[in-house]
Formats: C-alpha cells, sequence, structure tokens
C-alpha cells in the first residue's frame, strides 16, 4: 500500500516581519513535475474543493490558466502574500510548465513577487499594466513617472504614487517563448468603479506574441457594473483589438475577467467569439451551462481558444482560500 506523506515544513523570516512557516510545497512539486509517483500527482496542488474537473499532470498535457487574484483579499499588510504563495506552488506543481496564463485583479507587489519567484527563470515573456484614474495620472498611461514592470516592455506604465501596499489593480498577460510582437489597448469605455480612495482601475487589455508557436495570448478584465452595459461595451472592444490577429488564422488564447455571464452576452458577443473561438467549458458543458467560477455562483472567467478551436480535456477549476474567484485551468 503506498502512503504519501507531506515534505516537513521549513519557516522563514522576512526583513522586519515574524517567522513564517509552511509546507516545503517547491521539493513536492519537483518530485511530480519528475513523474517520481502517479499518487504525488494528485497531492502537488490540494485544492479547498474542486469545482470541475481534475488537476491532470502527466507531463504532456500543456495548459493555459486565468488567475482572478483578488489581491487585496484578506490583507492587513496591503496584499496578501498568502495569495502569492498559493499561486507560485501551484505554477511549480504544474507538469508540464503552463504555456499562458492571465491575471487580474493583480497588484504590483504581488506581480512582483510572481515574476521573480516563477516567471523570471523559466522562459516566460509577459505584458503588464497598472493604470487608473488618480491626481497625478489622471487615468491615462504615464510616460514619464515610475519604475520598471518585471517582464513588460513599457517599464513606465508603474505609476509613482504604487508603493508597496496592494492600492491599485492591474492586468497581466504571460507566454512561453520569446516575442515578437506586445500590445496594450485602454478601452474607451470606462466606468466610474471605486477601489478605495481616487484609485480607479483604468480597463483594458493586454497581448503578446510569443515565437513559440506564433501564438498570442491576451488578458483582460472587464467592468463590473449592475447594468452590464460598460462590461458590454468593453467585450465589443476586446473583440476589435483582437479581430486583426484573428483573420491571420494563427494561433491565440484569450483569457480573463468578462464580468459577463451567458446570459448577458448580447448577439454580437455570441456571434464573434464563439464563431471564431472555443470555450474551455465546451468540452463537457454546453454554454448555457458553464461552470461557476466564482465564489458566489456566478461564471464570468474564461479561456477562449483560437486555431485549434477545441480542448483535449474538461477543464479544471477548483476553489481557493485566497481569492473570490476559482483557478480555471485548460487544458490544450
Amino acid at each position: 500500500m503506498l502512503t504519501v506523506e507531506w515534505l516537513p515544513q521549513h519557516c522563514r523570516r522576512r526583513p522586519g516581519r515574524s517567522w513564517r512557516c509552511q509546507s516545503d510545497r517547491r521539493k513536492l512539486a519537483i518530485a511530480c513535475t519528475a513523474g517520481i509517483l502517479v499518487a504525488l500527482a494528485t497531492a502537488c496542488d490540494p485544492p479547498s474543493g474542486t469545482i470541475d474537473g481534475t488537476l491532470i499532470n502527466d507531463g504532456t498535457s500543456q495548459r493555459a490558466i486565468q488567475y482572478n487574484v483578488q489581491g487585496t483579499n484578506s490583507s492587513l499588510e496591503g496584499y496578501n502574500t498568502n495569495t502569492i504563495d498559493s499561486i507560485v506552488d501551484s505554477l511549480w506543481a504544474r507538469n508540464p510548465k503552463p504555456y499562458a496564463i492571465s491575471f487580474n485583479e493583480i497588484c504590483f507587489p504581488q506581480w512582483l513577487q510572481i515574476w521573480n519567484n516563477y516567471f523570471a527563470s523559466r522562459g516566460y515573456i509577459a505584458e503588464a499594466v497598472w493604470a487608473a484614474h488618480s491626481p497625478y495620472a489622471d487615468g491615462l498611461p504615464a510616460s514619464s513617472i515610475g519604475n520598471a514592470i518585471p517582464g513588460s516592455s513599457h517599464p513606465t506604465r508603474y505609476y509613482s504614487q504604487l508603493n508597496g501596499t496592494c492600492s491599485l489593480f492591474g492586468n497581466v498577460v504571460v507566454e512561453l517563448g520569446t516575442s515578437a510582437l506586445r500590445n496594450v489597448v485602454y478601452y474607451v469605455n470606462q466606468s466610474s468603479s471605486n477601489i478605495g480612495g481616487n484609485k480607479n482601475e483604468f480597463k483594458g487589455a493586454v497581448c503578446v506574441l510569443s515565437n513559440l508557436f506564433t501564438a498570442t495570448a491576451c488578458s483582460s478584465h472587464l467592468t463590473a457594473d449592475s447594468n452590464k452595459s460598460y462590461a458590454i461595451a468593453q467585450q465589443f472592444e476586446y473583440a476589435v483589438t483582437l479581430n486583426p490577429v484573428v483573420v491571420q488564422g494563427t494561433p491565440m488564447f484569450v483569457m480573463g475577467d468578462f464580468n459577463l455571464v451567458y446570459a448577458d452576452q448580447p448577439s454580437n458577443f455570441n456571434n464573434w467569439w464563439y464563431t471564431y473561438f472555443a470555450e474551455a467549458d465546451e468540452v463537457t458543458h454546453p454554454r448555457s451551462l458553464k461552470m461557476q467560477t466564482t465564489d458566489g455562483g456566478v461564471a464570468i472567467d474564461y479561456i477562449f481558444r483560437r486555431v485549434p478551436n477545441g480542448y483535449s480535456h474538461r477543464p479544471y477549476i477548483y476553489q481557493t482560500s485566497w481569492s473570490d474567484h476559482h483557478w480555471y485551468e485548460a487544458y490544450l
């Protein structure tokens, strides 16, 4: 009889902070990646509750992942480092490593940690943007202020008023390979939804074209409002942004929190997106029965695929205690 034990704990102390202990899941992830034990694969990333599908770590099934981080959740420090530990552990446990990843509602210090602890040494490219209404930026891309965003081609997109706290949300897309083209788009239709103080998130999309399979990966976080008018307008702008790439007939991965459920989608959404793309949930569910991606039971996170228009396995959707959204994983 095979028994699986969690590896011993280790402790660490960040400068000026208290000691913090956690399971040494990095070693476990390495063991899983090496394919030592099939039984270990199911323990690599134990979810707090599976919504749909199962984690596949067979060493061959490639994946795309949508993370809505909800960066300020349960934070006493301004941002939740447990969120980052959870995401980084999740990424290290994947075998093979993910091909395309989308991050919504992520804070700059969170992205800095994720980049440094995983993506920087793993052969990835990224595009990222932080833009918000404030007295100094006025919701427009900065041209001369700020520090470099890791993995981004736009070093000035990190506003000077962003500090070590999670005061503003950003949008990030990551892909394996090197980049031939990056793109950042700010939507014309913006809402007045307020994150806190005078720091409203400026909505848009980020894309990267990788030399690996000549594929484009994109991410967007659309506005949540009561009548869906802004989300509907922004998804149309998202589609317009992507259309020049779609007509080229090259592979694409379009991800994000659309803040639109199936019933909210206007005819142009259905006619355009579902004509050219496959949605991960379609593997096992009709579109009208798309699986929930939030704690509230709402299905608003999407992973679309173009060329080929299909997926090999049902998606893996599971709860995390560090976000009000579920991690959403599609197998390519």
